[in-house]
């Protein structure tokens, strides 16, 4: 008879619960993003050089052996035949031999174990017996070859005895039997040999042993690796990837035995080897190693564990580590397709709750680091909760509390044990409470971190004097800490490792209370579900809400002011509660106190609470058995139970005039979580009753998040508009046709005329302005309302009201955006009277910096180039809205640049400057382009024209107009050329045959020519060239050409076009100007003759050419006759020899003394060039022996000026000119000046004079 079957008992964990701590799979998601890291490690795998190690850091969990899948898969795809992969585990085998046990594994991993070498061969001794034939034949070929010559004698003699047999015996012939027999010969030679080779000796010979002795040394170790490596090879692999994985899970002594124990194999061709560790256990574990380096002070780096590992690894490479919300990120991806509990979770949040992200959220605290740790708080968590289940506690109700709890249980068990004796001790931990009990003071003192403190404890400074004195371990919210150190510095290490644990502690619980996420009750501690209904803090609320059908619904909402959400959260289901089981006001009544509670729930309270009274509420709703005071609480109720059209039913019911003002008060909390159609509905009515009541429409605009307050303003801005300009209207004022209501947002009514204004809607507006700066995030809204007013075309009054406030209202803005916008509003929408105000106010563009960057010294941010082609700073926001409004000043900055460019052409001069300095500053923020703005400037120049441009009276506010204009254009652009310049080239090419070419017109058009760029300089000269000037106009368009082409260094007009300028019209300022552009010697020869200069012009120009060349223009000067200003300023910087010959000609002919002294007077009017001095010297000492033979005094005096003005004699003639000045002197005694005579004497050219030696010798 059979056995009745058990019933099996459900299980409590069930499939999908728990994530697995495996590899990554091959096709897995890479959640830790390693996958970058493992494709470069298998390219450096494959393409490096071999042999080639490779260290892979990372510390315990951080999904090292994960990155060794993608490595094979990365090896895989690269080179699918070419690379074998093999893994070997150190922790399994640690505290073993390595050597052997790696070959071991390595052979099992590539399938070669069944190769006694790389298994067994590895312990014991291998014995080999085979039977080597050839060798043996190598070995006795002397002995083969006699056997094989005497088989062959054997089946001759067979042969010959068989056929003698046959002729005998039978009746054959002797050679017939020879033929018959010869075929069996081979087969008997052949059994003659194997008979010969075959015996036992023969076979013993052949028979070979080899023993083979199990590897002792690394040497041999490195032989049977190359011998694995060769038969892993075989076929198209070219090379073995060996990973070794686990090395951090052994102790320090099995780590550093690894890495010396793997210097065997790392040389071995055509072998990667990747080594993943944790680089902190490795170096904990060299620090037990004997170092036989000592540390060099100049190289201290030979001495630390970088040093060590490179002379290991060629290669390096560090798995980064994971922030915190990098961290939570992988849980929440980990197990958001993951099903079990999971699952559950998530179909839990279909109705708008959000379990499972709170839950996930709330398992990972800030100080896990390591995924695998991440997995084990996911998999407690599941088995926490599945238990809790059991035991017939809703887990997914408070999955939250379930999540706060697992995580101190694994994270900080003391604190979790702590829990059942200290219930509050979460609530004393974070300092909300304070414990009235000395003993929970001690438990609290023992995990709270002290208030602001983010430091570890100092390190004691007489760690090693202590070090004999034994220390009990320390106690920490981690439970005991581990530690052999029983030493004071133990002890101080404990101490900081205890403080760590009580700031990750602190940081935790701050997380979670941060996020509203309540701490775990004691059912949770004991899973056991709690007895009987929710309870409330207070006995006596419990009190009212038993009474709240016969209590005025004020005082039920009295008796919980100052309550917090969580106590709301339990008495308003109470109360509704209460109010099902009544009809009539005792139901009414507690609606009532229900729903007006209801508007005072936190975030984190109000989806749940909804959901338990949306039922009630919402059949009261359809019964309208709801008052008016209900309405508001009931509207939340329907909107955060997704029942739009609840919602929409109440608010048809207020949207009477009777509605009282308070009520409508409360509705604005409802405009957040409104449906469109719902809160257009609602903001409908809220502008509505602006002008009798505004407090409605301020305290939403007040209490709104600021996003919704200002979709709310943008949906009620038309009518509130409408409203303010009606308040400005006088009652007299005639009343318009009654009209129907214009929707929110339609066009205001037109503004009463200036002067019949009543000054009420600058009153509302001012109530409108404070309401709104009482929000601490009123900047964006307030921006928004003061743009609907500054863009109104007929609100004169506001406007006027915006721009007299405008320094209080939008120069105490923290955006300079914003502050821009509203400046730039002003400025194009305001007339240009109000320009002072606004240009005030707008920022300059490197104001708008990207967040985090200072205005000095910040770091380069990104560029773009604005409309001047200049480089500033881009615009930087992220949000949304920040863009709208970059868009918004970008827009207004280009209005406004065209505004200002056409005032050029009507500003007066007192504006101008002002103009000037504005635009420029505008263009850095708009976004014209160059060919654009080039537009614009043309129509302002066609605009301003040239009529009167000749005059100076008329003509003095045209060029400051225009020049005011060029000088805007050229502040704003770096750029040496360009279209923004060419409407100034073509306005002033349109000068020449629009107005008279007046000195007045000329001046003022070469001041503008000298501002432009090279190229356009260039471009205007040949405008000015190709003009066909009249004969009354040579002069002003050569002064213009010269202009033009000094600008951009262009070559100076021929000297036929200076001299065939007529008389009258020429001037020494042009020829001065001509002469700045450098003109050839042989045009300035020509032209100085005919034509005058000054002598500054003519004296820079000298000075920029060669002595020879200059010289020959001194000639050409002094031939015609030229004043001697005009020959000292040609021979300022130097005359050579050919001038002194020249004079020596001329001087030659001369028969009359004054002539002569004239002519060396006039050559020494310059100067003997300093290039050319010996050679002046000569010429001179010629030209003065030539005048001291004439004999005269006159002559005497020249000779004597012209050789001191070159300096002295000329080499070989000093004494010629000693012995003929010294005789003529005396001739002539009282010829030379005395000053002269000591100079002669000063340069040995003259002796001295005798009277003179005498008085000497008196001493007179």
């Amino acid at each position: 008879m059979a056995l009745p079957t058990k019933p099996q008992a459900r299980e409590i964990v069930r499939d999908g619960d728990l994530i697995g701590d495996n590899r990554l799979a091959p096709g897995a998601q890479d959640l830790l993003e390693h996958d970058a890291i493992a494709r470069g490690v298998a390219e450096i795998a494959w393409t490096a050089e071999t042999p080639v190690n490779i260290a892979l850091f990372g510390a315990w969990g951080s999904g090292k052996s994960s990155v060794y899948s993608m490595i094979k898969q990365h090896l895989d795809r690269i080179a699918p035949r070419q690379v074998k992969v093999a893994r070997y585990d150190a922790w399994k085998y640690g505290g073993r031999e390595l050597k052997r046990n790696f070959i071991d594994s390595l052979a099992h991993e590539l399938k070669l174990d069944d190769k006694p070498e790389f298994s067994h061969g590895l312990e014991n001794e291998q014995v080999d017996t085979r039977l080597n034939t050839l060798g043996w034949a190598r070995a006795n070929w002397k002995s083969l070859a006699f056997g094989a010559f005497f088989a062959i004698g054997i089946a001759t003699l067979w042969v010959l005895v068989q056929a003698v047999a046959a002729v005998v015996f039978a009746d054959g012939t002797f050679e017939e039997s020879i033929k018959t027999l010869v075929t069996q010969t081979g087969t008997v030679f052949g059994l003659a040999l194997v008979a010969i080779l075959v015996g036992p000796k023969v076979v013993e010979g052949a028979v070979v042993t080899k023993k083979t002795a199990a590897p002792e040394e690394s040497d041999q170790f490195a032989k049977r690796f190359s011998d694995l490596v060769r038969l892993a090879l075989k076929g198209k692999a070219e090379r073995l990837v060996v990973f070794i994985d686990e090395l951090d899970r052994c102790s320090p002594k099995d780590v550093v035995a690894t890495l010396i124990d793997l210097k065997t194999f790392l040389d071995q061709e055509e072998c990667v080897f990747i080594v993943a560790a944790d680089r902190e256990v490795i170096e904990r574990a060299l620090d037990d190693l004997p170092q036989a380096k000592p540390i060099r002070e100049s190289e201290p780096y030979y001495a630390t564990t970088g040093a060590f590992l490179d002379k290991i690894f060629q290669h390096q490479l560090a798995l980064p580590p994971l922030r915190s919300r990098a961290l939570t990120k992988f849980a929440h991806d980990l197990v958001d397709h993951q099903d079990g509990i999971w699952k559950e979770l998530r179909d839990h949040d279909s109705h708008g709750q959000d379990t499972f992200d709170r839950t996930v959220f709330a398992l990972i605290p800030v100080h896990v680091r390591s995924p695998r740790r991440a997995k084990v708080l996911l998999n407690n968590f599941a088995t926490n909760a599945r238990i809790a289940g059991s035991r017939g506690i809703d887990w997914l109700e408070r999955a939250h509390e379930l999540a706060v709890l697992t995580v101190l249980q694994t994270e900080f068990p003391a604190v979790a044990a702590e829990l059942r004796q200290v219930p509050r001790l979460l609530v004393y931990l974070r300092g909300e409470e304070s414990p009235s009990s000395t003993d929970i003071r001690s438990v609290v003192d023992r995990y709270v971190s002290e208030p602001g403190s983010d430091s570890v404890p100092e390190p004691n400074q007489d760690r090693e004097a202590d070090g004999d004195v034994e220390i009990e371990p320390t106690s920490t919210a981690a439970g005991r800490l581990l530690s052999d150190d029983r030493t004071a510095a133990g002890a101080q290490d404990r101490e900081v490792a205890s403080a760590t644990l009580r700031r990750h502690l602190g940081s935790y619980l701050a997380k979670v209370a941060a996020a509203g996420i309540r701490d775990p009750r004691p059912d949770l501690l004991y899973l056991q579900a709690a007895g009987g209904r929710a309870s409330l803090p207070d006995p006596r609320l419990g009190d009212v809400i038993d009474f709240a059908t016969d209590t005025a619904p004020d005082a039920v909402v009295a008796a919980f002011n100052g309550q917090d959400s969580a106590t709301l959260a339990v008495a308003i289901p109470l109360l509704v509660t209460e109010g099902d089981n009544e009809t009539g006001p005792g139901q009414a009544f507690a609606y009532e106190s229900a729903c007006r509670l209801i508007e005072y729930l936190e975030p984190d309270d109000q989806g749940p609470v909804a959901a338990q009274v949306a039922p009630s509420l919402m059949a009261a709703v359809s019964n309208q058995s709801l008052s008016q005071a209900s309405k508001p609480g009931a509207i939340l109720v329907a909107c955060w139970d997704g029942s739009a059209d609840a919602a929409h039913t109440i608010l048809d019911d207020l949207n009477r005039p009777s509605t009282p003002t308070a009520v409508l008060d409360s509705l604005t909390a409802a405009l957040p979580y409104l449906e469109d159609n719902e809160r257009l509905l609602l903001v409908e009515m809220l502008a509505r009753r602006f002008e009798e009541h505004p407090n409605p429409l301020l305290s939403a605009l007040q209490q709104a998040p600021i996003d919704d307050a200002i979709e709310l303003w943008a949906n009620v801005e038309g009518h509130v508009l409408e409203v303010l300009n009606e308040l400005e209207r006088p009652e007299s004022a005639p009343e318009a046709e009654s009209t129907p209501a214009r929707p929110a947002g339609q066009a205001a009514a037109a503004q009463p005329a200036e002067g019949e204004v009543t000054g009420a809607g600058v009153e509302r507006l001012e109530e409108l302005i404070e309401t709104i700066q009482s929000r601490g995030d009123h900047e964006p809204l307030l921006s928004a309302v003061l743009e609907t007013i500054q863009s109104s075309v007929d609100a004169v009054s506001l406007k006027t009201w915006v721009d007299e406030n405008a320094e209080q209202l939008v120069g105490t803005m923290s955006s300079p955006l914003r502050q821009a916008r509203h400046a730039l509003l002003g400025l194009r929408e305001y007339p240009n009277a109000n320009i002072t105000t606004w240009s005030a106010i707008l920022p300059n563009y490197d104001a708008i910096t990207r967040p985090g960057y200072g205005r000095a010294g910040e770091a380069a941010p990104t560029t773009r180039p604005n409309s001047t082609g200049a480089s500033t700073n881009q615009l930087a926001n992220n949000s949304v809205q920040d863009k709208a409004l970059e868009s918004a000043v970008i827009a207004s900055a280009d209005a406004v640049l065209i505004k200002l460019l056409e005032s050029f052409a009507t500003t007066k001069h007192s504006g101008l400057s002002q103009l000037k300095v504005l635009t420029a500053k505008i263009a850095d923020w708009a976004s014209m382009t160059q060919q654009d703005i080039a537009s614009r400037i043309s129509q302002t120049l066609s605009i301003i024209g040239w009529e009167g441009g000749g005059d100076d009276t008329t003509g003095e506010l045209l060029w400051e107009r225009k020049e005011a204009l060029f000088d805007a254009v050229n502040s704003t652009t770096t750029q040496t050329g360009g279209p923004l310049h060419t409407p100034f080239v073509v306005d002033l090419s349109n000068m020449l045959n629009d107005i008279e070419l007046s000195v007045f017109a000329t001046t003022h058009w070469r001041g503008l020519c000298t501002k432009l760029p090279e190229s356009a300089a260039e471009e205007l000269s040949r405008h000015v060239d190709a003009y066909a000037p009249r004969e009354t106009e040579l002069s002003a368009v050569m002064a213009l050409k010269i202009t033009a082409r000094g600008v951009f260094g262009g070559n100076a007009p021929a000297a036929t076009e200076i001299i065939d300028i007529p008389v009258e019209q020429q001037s020494t300022a042009l020829t001065d100007s001509w002469l700045s552009l450098r003109p050839g010697p042989e045009d300035v020869r020509a032209a100085l003759i005919k034509v005058r200069c000054s002598p500054t012009a003519l004296r820079k120009y000298c000075a920029t050419i060669d002595t020879e060349q200059r010289t020959r223009i001194w000639l050409a000067l002094f031939e015609n006759g030229l004043p001697d200003g005009i020959l000292e300023s040609a021979g300022a910087e130097g005359l050579g020899p050919a001038a002194v010959a020249n004079i020596q000609s001329q001087v030659a002919i001369q028969t009359r003394e004054p002539d002569r002294s004239a002519f060396v007077n006039r050559l020494c009017l310059g100067t003997p060039a300093a290039d050319e001095t010996a050679a002046v010297k000569r010429a001179a000492s010629l030209l003065a022996g030539d005048l001291l033979d004439r004999r005269t005094s006159g002559d005497l005096r020249s000779a004597a000026d012209l050789v001191l003005w070159a300096g002295g004699a000329g080499h070989g003639h000093t004494q010629t000119l000693r012995r003929k000045f010294t005789d003529l002197a005396a001739k002539h005694s009282s010829a030379l000046p005395k000053k002269t005579a000591q100079r002669l004497r000063d340069a040995n050219l003259l002796a001295p004079d005798k009277k003179s030696r005498l008085a000497s010798l008196l001493g007179r």
